[in-house]
């Protein structure tokens, strides 16, 4: 595989960075504290869903092109692991008509009663079709950006199952990721853009929460980037 493919998806990563920190020095210049580092009411409550929509993006830009990488260097979906693996065969077309079909005629999964009409011919088909999936290149036509699994919110649950699906969850580095804070930003932006709630954070929780999301952004992509470099040390020792 080119080593091009790792350089490209290094810059793909440092560019969505820069964009994003962009974006919250673009805030900081459009309402600036006051002398006491107090941000006004209403541009707390506008930009704290900002920031979740700021780390989803990087986010699924991380996972996007740590998926194509995958997929650029692999010659068989066999090669790959479990996790890995699963990830793109849970958009391929064949494994969601074979779910569709389970789910359609209503087959009856209890392991103590007889198999349906059909249910084996289908169940055939489909294991046709995987042991044909499994010996051949992922399909370059699925866009990596609808393998990432989003589910509803970016929550470190979420990171989790999208780390095991590139494999980044053992490298050292990322372990020692702190997600934490995740689970508060994210609760804060649900509750203000389903409109539970309408009176901004305190200013101590918003510049908390400002501060997170900028490191975990920074650290997030330091971390993909050092993980890429090693997977092209690997490629280029052989």
């Amino acid at each position: 595989m080119s080593i091009n493919v790792f350089e490209d998806a290094i810059n793909q990563i440092e560019f969505v960075r820069d964009e994003c920190i962009e974006i919250f020095e673009a805030l900081k210049k459009f309402c600036p504290a006051d002398a006491d580092e107090n941000y006004p009411d209403t541009f707390r409550l506008i930009a704290t869903p900002m920031f979740y929509s700021v780390w989803e993006r990087c986010f699924t830009t991380c996972q996007a092109v740590s998926l194509r990488m995958i997929r650029d260097r692999t010659s068989k979906a066999c090669d790959l692991p479990p996790s890995q693996r699963t990830a793109w065969l849970l958009r391929a077309p064949f494994y969601q008509s074979f779910c569709a079909q389970l789910k359609n005629n209503n087959f009856n999964l209890d392991p103590l009663k007889e198999a349906k009409k059909g249910q084996f011919a289908i169940t055939a088909e489909f294991l046709s079709s995987l042991e044909q999936w499994a010996s051949a290149p992922l399909d370059p036509a699925c866009d990596a950006d609808d393998v990432v699994m989003i589910f509803s919110n970016v929550n470190p649950d979420v990171v989790k199952v999208n780390s095991n699906a590139v494999g980044i969850d053992s490298d050292e580095d990322f372990k020692k990721l702190k997600f934490g804070r995740l689970h508060d930003l994210v609760g804060l932006r649900n509750s203000i853009g389903h409109g539970a709630i309408i009176s901004a954070p305190s200013n101590d929780q918003f510049r908390d929460l400002w501060e997170f999301t900028e490191d975990l952004i920074k650290d997030y992509c330091a971390t993909f980037v050092s993980w890429i470099r090693s997977q092209q040390s690997m490629i280029e020792r052989g």
